[in-house]
C-alpha cells in the first residue's frame, strides 16, 4: 500500500517529529543535539525499517513493539520521572494516531484499498498527513510542557499511571478499529472525526481533572503550613500576654530595685550597690532568639520551629535579617519557611546531633533564604510528609514562589550537605 521516496521522506519527518516532541517536553540525559541524533537514528531504524519488512501497515503487535521501543528509548536519554515519560510517548503515539485516522476518513475508501491514491498522489498526501501531524504533536508538546512546568512535583507516580491508562486505551481502540473502517464499517468521515473529536475532548477535560487535583494538592500543602502558622501565632501571643503581665509585675519589682540600689549609694555602700544591681540584671536577663526579625508572624513561627525540632533532637540555627514590612505575604513567607525546614527535617531523620543551617537577609529588592542541612548517605523510601501527595510538592511550591516573586530557587547535594537556596524579588517598598 506504502511504498516509493515519499512514504520513506515521511517516516523520516515523523520520526523527527517525535524526537523533537520528546526534546521539547522531557529533561535531557545528554546533550540536545546528541539525544536528538541518536533517538532519531534509533526510533527510525526499529520503527520504519525493522518492523515496516516484519508486520502490516496497521498491525497492533507492530503497534506494540514499536512503542515498547520509543518508551525504551525516552526513558533512556531522558531523565524525568518514568511515569510522566510514559504519558508523553502515549500521547506522541496518539497523536500519530489521530492523524492517521484523520486522514483515512477524509480519503476515498476504494483509493485507500487499492493503494491508488498513494501511487497517484503521494506527496499531496502525504504532506497533509504530516500537517496533521505537526498540529496535533505542537499542541502535545505545549500542553505538556506547559503543564508540567505548574504542576508536575504535586502529583504522585500512581496518579500518573492511572492518566496515562486512559489515552492508551484509545490509543489501542483507535488501532483495533481503524482497519475495520476502511474495509467493512458503513461509517461516514462525519462520523470518524466526531468519534475522534469526543476523545480528544475527554483527554482534555481529564487533564483538566489532573490540573484541579494538582492545584488542591498545593492548597491542601499550604493549608498544613498556615495551621502551622497559626498555631505558633497562638502560642506566640499567648506568650505576649503573659510577658505582659510578667513587665508589669517587673515595674513594680524595678521600682524596689532601684529604691534599694538608691539607699546604698546614699549611705556610701557603692560596691554593695554595684553587686547588688549585677544580680538585679542577671536574673532579669532574657534571651530573644531572633533578635533581627522585626517579622512577628516569621519570628512567633520560627520560634514554634525551633522548639519542635529540639524536640526530635535537631538543632536549628538561624541568623535572620528581617525587615517589618516585606513586599511578600506572611503566608507565602510561611510557606517558604515551612518547606524548606520540613525537607531538612527529613533529610536529618536518623542522624544523631543533627543541625540545620538556616539564613536569611534582605538586601533591596531581594530577599535571599538559604538553607544547609545534612543529607543522608544511602536513599531510603520514607514515609509522605502528607497522606496521598507526592514527596516532590515542597521543591515545585518553592519553585512556584520563585516565579511569583521573579526569582530563583536552587537545590542541590554537595558531598554530605544538601543546600537550598531561595532568592525572591521585592518591589523595594520594605521598611527595616
Amino acid at each position: 500500500m506504502h511504498e516509493g521516496i515519499s512514504f520513506i521522506i515521511t517516516n523520516l519527518i515523523l520520526t523527527l517529529f517525535w524526537v523533537i516532541t520528546a526534546n521539547i517536553v522531557l529533561e535531557n540525559r545528554y546533550s540536545k543535539l546528541i539525544t536528538v541524533v541518536l533517538e532519531f537514528s534509533i526510533i527510525s531504524f526499529i520503527f520504519f525499517v525493522l518492523l515496516e519488512r516484519l508486520f502490516p501497515i496497521l498491525s497492533i503487535v507492530k503497534l506494540l513493539i514499536g512503542s515498547f521501543a520509543v518508551a525504551f528509548l525516552i526513558h533512556y536519554f531522558h531523565t524525568d520521572k518514568p511515569a510522566f515519560k510514559i504519558i508523553t510517548v502515549i500521547l506522541i503515539l496518539f497523536a500519530t494516531a489521530i492523524s492517521d485516522v484523520i486522514l483515512e476518513a477524509i480519503l476515498p475508501k476504494e483509493q485507500i484499498i487499492s493503494g491508488e491514491i498513494f501511487r497517484t498522489n503521494g506527496a499531496f498526501v502525504y504532506s497533509v498527513y504530516l500537517f496533521l501531524n505537526f498540529n496535533f504533536l505542537t499542541a502535545t508538546a505545549l500542553s505538556l510542557r506547559a503543564y508540567k512546568q505548574k504542576n508536575i512535583g504535586l502529583l504522585e507516580n500512581r496518579q500518573w499511571f492511572l492518566f496515562l491508562l486512559f489515552p492508551l486505551s484509545q490509543l489501542l481502540s483507535i488501532y483495533i478499529w481503524l482497519p475495520s473502517y476502511i474495509y467493512i464499517s458503513e461509517k461516514t468521515p462525519g462520523h470518524i472525526i466526531f468519534m475522534i473529536c469526543v476523545d480528544i475532548i475527554a483527554d482534555i477535560a481529564l487533564l483538566y481533572m489532573f490540573y484541579r487535583t494538582a492545584s488542591n494538592a498545593e492548597l491542601r500543602t499550604r493549608s498544613e503550613m498556615l495551621e502551622d502558622q497559626i498555631k505558633s501565632q497562638d502560642s506566640y501571643y499567648t506568650h505576649l500576654v503573659s510577658t505582659y503581665a510578667d513587665i508589669r509585675r517587673m515595674r513594680h519589682d524595678i521600682d524596689n530595685h532601684l529604691y534599694t540600689i538608691r539607699a546604698l549609694v546614699d549611705s556610701g555602700n557603692t560596691k554593695d550597690a554595684v553587686e547588688y544591681a549585677d544580680k538585679v540584671i542577671e536574673e532579669d536577663q532574657v534571651h530573644i532568639l531572633f533578635p533581627d526579625c522585626r517579622n512577628t508572624v516569621a519570628a512567633s513561627y520560627l520560634e514554634k520551629k525551633t522548639e519542635d525540632l529540639g524536640k526530635s533532637g535537631i538543632t536549628l540555627n538561624a541568623d535572620i535579617h528581617l525587615p517589618a514590612d516585606l513586599d511578600i505575604s506572611n503566608p507565602d513567607l510561611i510557606c517558604v519557611y515551612g518547606n524548606i525546614l520540613d525537607n531538612a527535617a527529613e533529610a536529618c531523620t536518623g542522624i544523631e546531633h543533627a543541625s540545620i543551617e538556616l539564613k536569611t537577609n534582605y538586601k533591596k529588592p531581594y530577599l535571599t533564604i538559604s538553607c544547609s542541612n545534612p543529607a543522608q548517605k544511602k536513599e531510603e523510601k520514607k514515609k509522605q510528609r502528607f497522606a496521598g501527595l507526592d514527596r516532590g510538592v515542597g521543591l515545585t511550591i518553592l519553585s512556584h514562589l520563585a516565579d511569583k516573586y521573579d526569582g530563583e530557587l536552587s537545590s542541590g547535594r554537595d558531598g554530605d550537605t544538601y543546600h537550598t537556596s531561595l532568592i525572591l524579588k521585592t518591589k523595594e517598598t520594605a521598611n527595616v
